[in-house]
């Protein structure tokens, strides 16, 4: 049976079908995913095409009971359009819908991770990168796949900021002791105590507090580099705009 339902979600795939046809996906706010078909969207006149971008919180009207819900109406919220302004937000928000992307799902409600990432939208101001890496490591965090930061992944020794190291492809760090009595930890390198601490201070907090840090951009630069290879090697994904983000940062 076919129905007409409301939704409220955040658009973060959009893609063309066909020449005049859009297909769209949304993450709802109980963290589930919709996906929409948009039909002549890109004709000259369409109401709907302003509001299809990635990014966008939206309302919508669907018509409901395929594989592809149909879109009949689409009215925008908030379209975060500090994202938007430039070519380096734009590839930060491009990534963010990416990884979001790989982890939404139909019928897999998920509300905390529509909050991490409407929260990394609403939130950050100029501090884009910043905000990046933030989304990065939380969304790590409630996956499961982060290990604890204050213990060493080889020996569960308490680190502090001045003793610990990491090693190329592993997630989580190790001590100093560690590195001087395994060899198998050799080439691992030590780790900025500002850093450190500004992982830990992130996922102690919420949002609004993680991104009042005070970091250089080469520091928040770091950050979000070693979140988004500390997603790719626990995720088993290769992140597309990983290119493009390297070529304005």
């Amino acid at each position: 049976m076919r129905l007409t339902q409301s939704y409220k979600g955040i658009i973060y795939r959009v893609f063309n079908s066909g020449s005049q046809d859009k297909v769209a996906y949304i993450i709802l706010e109980d963290g589930s995913k919709l996906a929409s078909f948009a039909k002549s969207v890109k004709k000259a006149g369409s109401r709907k095409a302003h509001g299809l971008e990635i990014g966008n919180l939206v309302n919508i009207k669907a018509i409901t009971g395929s594989t592809l819900a149909t879109l009949i109406e689409i009215s925008v919220i908030n379209d975060f359009s500090p994202w938007k302004k430039d070519l380096k937000s734009i590839a930060l928000l491009q990534l963010i819908c990416e990884v979001v992307d790989d982890f939404c799902y139909e019928e897999n409600k998920d509300v905390e991770l529509y909050k991490i990432l409407y929260n990394t939208l609403l939130e950050s101001r100029e501090k884009k990168v910043l905000a990046c890496a933030i989304f990065l490591i939380k969304l790590l965090n409630h996956s499961g796949v982060l290990p604890e930061l204050d213990k060493s992944l080889a020996t569960d020794e308490q680190l502090n900021s001045e003793n610990v190291y990491s090693m190329p492809g592993e997630v989580g760090y190790v001590s100093d002791s560690t590195v001087k009595e395994n060899s198998y930890y050799s080439n691992s390198d030590k780790v900025s105590s500002r850093i450190y601490k500004a992982q830990r201070y992130i996922l102690e907090n919420d949002f609004k507090m993680g991104i009042k840090l005070k970091l250089d951009p080469e520091e928040e630069i770091k950050l979000l580099r070693t979140h988004l290879e500390w997603l790719e090697n626990t995720m088993s994904v290769k992140i597309n705009s990983r290119e493009i983000l390297n070529s304005v940062l």
